[in-house]
């Protein structure tokens, strides 16, 4: 189950597919209601994965404060297993945004596209202004706590000869786990990289 949280996000990624025009925030009870469908439909002894999304679901750090337990009492009061995850631009970092960040039971990914500039050639703010750096401050302050994550890179036509270096870059920060995800919509790529 991926529950997008509303479309509403701090930045303006050029490839973004997500529609920026669009303010509608889910409810909450929503939220609970699909849970608890998603919960009744899972397979006994089986699995339910549960995904934050959106726009950037660090938006609505509150919300997941309060889905995340409620998914954990209506997976346990039926037997199941239950993945939750997060996928971040990483841009925020403190309070309620921590607080999701740091907890240990969801699966954290942070948005990140190799080297500062090539992220920042696609990445920027609703002002125009790069978005590395505050990203960059998220995954070094996740490393220093020693918080397991993943970083996705989206790879391009115009960022794909970059690649081997954006990688070595995020070793370099200490990240341990490295999506590189093709932007297909591009309709440039090629199926292979060799």
């Amino acid at each position: 189950l991926v529950l997008m949280l509303s479309r509403r996000c701090n930045l303006r990624c050029r490839y973004c597919y997500v529609p920026q025009d669009d303010s509608r925030v889910l409810p909450l009870p929503w939220a609970q209601r699909a849970i608890e469908r998603a919960v009744a439909s899972t397979r006994p002894g089986g699995r339910l994965e549960l995904g934050f999304f959106g726009g950037e679901p660090l938006l609505h750090a509150a919300a997941i404060l309060e889905l995340a337990p409620f998914a954990q009492a209506q997976a346990a009061a039926r037997g199941l297993g239950l993945a939750m995850h997060v996928t971040t631009n990483g841009t925020l970092a403190e309070g309620g945004a921590w607080s999701v960040l740091a907890r240990d039971d969801i699966d954290i990914a942070v948005s990140f596209d190799g080297l500062p500039e090539v992220h920042d050639r696609h990445r920027r703010t609703h002002g125009g202004r790069p978005s590395s750096p505050q990203v960059l401050a998220t995954i070094r302050r996740l490393v220093q706590v020693g918080r397991e994550f993943c970083v996705v890179s989206v790879v391009r036509p115009d960022t794909v000869a970059d690649l081997p270096a954006g990688i070595a870059f995020l070793l370099e920060q200490g990240v341990t786990s490295i999506q590189p995800t093709l932007d297909l919509a591009s309709g440039r790529l090629k199926p292979s990289l060799t």
